[in-house]
């Protein structure tokens, strides 16, 4: 068993490259073994048992040599919930029973162990090919099948424990970074507009999380009777307007008033480069509009890196885990200040924006 803090110390906190607006793209395959009960009606024992079947056979596919696995029995509540938030598992994952996770040591390959399904295969990436995405969760789901077969039916597809899954069991998402159209009051009508072509848009975390930041997550909600191809292709189209309308947005709103998106840019500087106690929306609200000045030209491209990164760095459970604060509830005023000087030590070494060239 490999360990978790060696792991994460170990990994950059981006597996993938910064871009503008479109963040990062994942496809999930969810799948049950063949004769199985769904993992629900499982008894500890029994999911105990599936799980240990399930890790010895992903530890003999070449595709997944030198993965690491942790049991989430083995693991403190602040440590489980700093994969949720690094979108390695999740939420669902962390208070399940008999429940494990195998990641791959880029974190571009995460598959959850007995949480709504026996599997759940995540490939995740920077690079909006959804369609190679989808082939190589297909390909990792095919080599697993071939020690272990899924459940699946002739009519319906692969039989999930959700019906919104059967057929392809295949949701494929795009994380998006949308303040633009967020600040323009065009949200809700791009919204309307997605779910009537069968998408749906959720907060960063999934379902029933909010879109702090401005960091929505955007799937397709149909599997049944829809191809691989299908669902990637319908996502990748729409990829393409919403990119233009949030440029639209961003354009509409600098142009409207320049001076007012200035001052509030100037303004989250100072508070981050001076403050002395940030909570987490705050910071999350800041680094939102940073991300957004950095696409304008206001701050040098590779800042960026550093505001994504701190975008996962001053997460709650992040906080508490680097800085040794006990306890889950809420942040408490010591990890405010945690995440004040954290935010001040990493501003001290940025540039100041320069709004010349916006």
């Amino acid at each position: 068993m490999s360990d978790l803090k060696r792991f994460l110390a170990d990994s950059n906190l981006l597996p993938h490259r910064s871009l503008p607006i479109l963040i990062s793209s994942r496809v999930r395959l969810a799948r049950n073994l063949a004769d199985k009960v769904f993992p629900e009606r499982l008894s500890p024992q029994e999911r105990e048992d599936i799980k240990q079947c399930i890790l010895a056979t992903l530890k003999k596919l070449p595709e997944l040599a030198d993965s690491v696995c942790f049991e989430m029995h083995d693991l403190a509540l602040s440590e489980a919930e700093m994969l949720v938030e690094r979108h390695l598992i999740s939420k669902e994952l962390v208070e399940r029973e008999g429940a494990a996770v195998v990641i791959s040591p880029d974190r571009k390959l995460s598959i959850m162990i007995n949480e709504e399904d026996h599997f759940r295969i995540q490939v995740m990436d920077a690079e909006m090919n959804l369609s190679l995405l989808a082939e190589t969760a297909r390909s990792l789901s095919e080599a697993i099948a071939r020690e272990l077969p899924f459940a699946s039916s002739p009519r319906y597809g692969f039989l999930t424990a959700c019906p919104t899954n059967l057929g392809t069991g295949m949701r494929v998402s795009v994380m998006a970074h949308l303040p633009g159209l967020v600040m323009d009051g065009q949200m809700e009508k791009v919204v309307r507009s997605l779910n009537m072509c069968g998408l749906t848009v959720r907060g960063s975390l999934g379902e029933g999380s909010d879109a702090a930041g401005s960091i929505f997550q955007i799937s397709n909600q149909r599997t049944l009777a829809q191809t691989p191809q299908k669902i990637a292709d319908t996502l990748q189209d729409w990829l393409k307007s919403l990119v233009e309308q949030e440029r639209n947005a961003r354009r509409r709103i600098v142009r409207r008033n320049k001076s007012i998106f200035c001052d509030q840019v100037g303004r989250i500087y100072g508070e981050s480069r001076f403050g002395m106690l940030i909570s987490e929306g705050e910071a999350l609200t800041g680094l939102s509009l940073m991300r957004l000045a950095c696409d304008l030209g206001i701050f040098p491209e590779y800042t960026r890196v550093r505001f994504d990164e701190l975008l996962i760095e001053t997460q709650d459970a992040h906080i508490r885990f680097r800085n040794k604060i006990a306890g889950t509830a809420k942040p408490s005023e010591l990890a405010d200040r945690c995440r004040a000087t954290l935010f001040r030590e990493t501003f001290a070494t940025l540039p100041p924006p320069d709004f010349s060239r916006i």
